[in-house]
């Protein structure tokens, strides 16, 4: 059970580097934005104490994320673009937790503490 855990957490906290790291994506193709990301956005920038517009966010799902051979659900890129590994589209932890590095413009180490606030430091 520890390794699961283990590999989770390199799982999710692969999204965190952004441009200038060895990110591979698989089959990145445009998405839509889901009836459910608007809200999402609101929650999150409530949380953060950040504002953003989610209509600059370029959106794409990816068949795979991997950064350095460790697979991540979500990478952020700058200027402004969320790549979600498909099938985590609605994953909302997921899509926030990505949607929060946007509104921060990076913040790749996590200092910001509007992760502790929004409860998405560990997704």
């Amino acid at each position: 059970m520890m390794l699961g855990v283990a590999a989770s957490a390199l799982v999710l906290s692969a999204c965190l580097f952004g441009d200038g790291f060895n990110f591979q994506i698989t089959d990145r193709r445009p998405a839509a934005v889901l009836e459910s990301y608007p809200a999402w956005w609101s929650a999150t920038e409530e949380c953060s104490g950040e504002s953003g517009d989610i209509g600059r966010v370029q959106w794409y799902t990816a068949l795979g994320i991997t950064y350095d051979g460790v697979y991540a659900q979500g990478v952020w890129l700058p200027p402004h673009d969320i790549v979600i590994l498909r099938g985590y589209e609605e994953h909302e932890s997921t899509v926030r937790h990505e949607m929060l590095h946007d509104l921060l413009e990076g913040d790749g180490e996590h200092e910001e503490a509007a992760w502790i606030l929004c409860e998405l430091i560990d997704t």
